[in-house]
């Protein structure tokens, strides 16, 4: 009965345990699916930061060069300067320096950093913002100043520069019909990283592939850049650190500790170029990193715009997704727990309608269904059967006179008498009253007699409490296969009576 029990538990176990695995299975799938789309949301919505910065920037641009730039004094200085010799190109030079340095210092307060002419063959005539370096050729460095002089069009988008780098808008200057040359309106990264830090509640920060770095800038302004906390592979411009405005949520003194306490696993991706984000935990504060890789003028992803903040509406996924994953768990060990409650109580209820209540045997109905699963078998595969009936001899003469509760006793004591003298395989059970009914596998007809009377022995020689001797009287009766349950219990009852006409304490067979 207990195996029995075991096996049922372990069963609907399984059943319960594979239901759950499958709703956990969908359940951590649906959490990270939930989580991708979450920072994707939170990354279009750093995009669109990125864009609508850089979208007002490109309108102010567009201004600048149509109002201070595109005039015909300066269209005509440009283009003289072009065909003149290195001495008249200095003193146009210069001329065109002192006619706009205050406009320079005026849009410079818009963060307007980077105001560069350019000849038609792509080299270098003025930067404003470093008046002093000239005359180097941009053709192969910088592929918008070197497109828009050859394509006549205008270029927008961050490029690496060899010098700096920046958001650049780049436009053709026309004279009478014909191209002279371009010029460049650029803002630096540290103006776009403030207007950002200005309008929202987060941090920012940007970061550029070593390798772009080291083949597009000069030797001597490399030491503009260091290696970021987090990464061998890219590089931050010292500038736009120092130049920051007030961060909004950690200190200066701390930003580059914070950078570094990254987890190695959470930036896998970055040497991919590929979007990602996640959460972290800095001086006890909760924090989300965003990033979202910045491609140049050219298309190709060389460097990253990062975004710290405090939402933290992962965490908040994960802590609600920890509820709902308890709760589930919780009600897995409920069931489990409800499921070996219902099994006990169910091998109870079974027990109790198959058990004989004072002997603790099997009943008559208990033994008439195993009966006739063993018939059916027993005509299958053609096993032998044998059966024994008995009662005890004279019983109510017992109960007269030493009452009930004594013939209880008996009863109690000689079926566990009989229980520990057959195998734990044969059949046995109380038929009703004090008669008593035992099948055994594979027992011929002379083993089943010998059987029989070892157990009447048994009976006859042990010394029961009060009454002292008992005696029983047994038929025997061996399965045909035309028998059923009803012709069986009939023929070994018959058998027994026999035993009791022939003097009780007997064994008698029938055929």
């Amino acid at each position: 009965m207990y195996k029995d029990k075991r096996e049922s538990f372990l069963i609907y176990a399984a059943v319960i345990t594979l239901v759950f695995t499958i709703i956990f299975v969908f359940f951590i799938s649906n959490y990270y699916q939930k989580k991708d789309e979450y920072y994707a949301g939170r990354i279009n919505e750093l995009d669109n930061e990125i864009n609508t910065t850089l979208h007002s920037y490109g309108l102010f641009s567009k201004y600048i060069y149509e109002n201070y730039i595109e005039t015909d004094y300066i269209l005509e200085l440009v283009d003289t300067a072009y065909e003149a010799d290195t001495a008249t190109q200095d003193l146009l030079r210069t001329e065109l320096y002192d006619y706009l340095i205050d406009e320079y210092d005026h849009v410079k307060e818009y963060d307007f950093r980077q105001v560069h002419f350019h000849f038609p063959d792509s080299t270098s005539f003025l930067r404003m913002h470093f008046p002093e370096k000239y005359g180097d050729s941009l053709y192969e460095a910088r592929y918008s100043v070197r497109t828009v002089n050859e394509d006549y069009v205008t270029i927008a988008g961050f490029e690496e520069g060899r010098v700096v780098n920046g958001y650049r808008f780049v436009y053709p200057l026309i004279r009478n019909g014909e191209h002279i040359g371009s010029v460049e309106v650029s803002v630096a990264l540290t103006s776009v990283i403030n207007v950002l830090t200005e309008l929202t509640d987060s941090d920012y920060y940007f970061v550029i592939d070593k390798e772009v770095v080291y083949d597009k800038v000069y030797s001597e302004y490399l030491d503009n850049y260091q290696v970021t906390e987090f990464s061998e592979n890219f590089l931050v411009d010292i500038g736009t650190i120092i130049n920051c405005q007030d961060r909004n949520l950690i200190e200066e003194r701390n930003f580059e500790d914070f950078l570094g306490s990254f987890d190695v696993d959470e930036i896998e991706k970055l040497d991919e170029f590929i979007e990602f984000g996640f959460s972290t935990k800095y001086e006890k504060k909760n924090y989300e990193v965003i990033f979202t890789p910045i491609a140049n003028i050219e298309g190709e992803d060389v460097a990253y715009m990062i975004s710290i903040s405090e939402i933290n509406g992962v965490r908040d996924l994960y802590l609600q997704n920890l509820l709902v994953g308890g709760l589930i768990f919780s009600l897995y060990i409920g069931i489990l727990l409800l499921s070996g409650i219902f099994i006990r109580n169910r091998n109870l209820l079974q027990t109790i309608s198959y058990s004989d209540g004072l002997t603790n045997i099997s009943n008559r109905r208990k033994f008439e269904i195993d009966l006739n699963i063993e018939i059916s078998r027993a005509k299958r595969y053609h096993n032998d059967l044998s059966f024994i009936m008995f009662d005890i001899d004279h019983f109510k003469d017992v109960n007269d006179t030493y009452g009930h509760k004594t013939g209880d006793y008996i009863l109690e004591k000689l079926a566990s008498i009989i229980k520990s003298n057959i195998r734990e395989d044969d059949l046995f059970a109380r038929y009703g009253g004090e008669e008593f009914i035992i099948m055994l596998f594979n027992s011929n007809k002379q083993e089943t007699i010998n059987k029989a009377d070892e157990l009447r022995k048994l009976v006859e020689g042990y010394k029961f409490d009060v009454v002292g001797q008992v005696t029983i009287s047994l038929g025997v009766y061996k399965f045909k296969d035309e028998d059923t349950y009803e012709t069986i219990t009939e023929k070994v009852d018959k058998a027994m009576y026999a035993a009791k006409k022939a003097g009780r304490n007997k064994v008698k067979y029938i055929e």
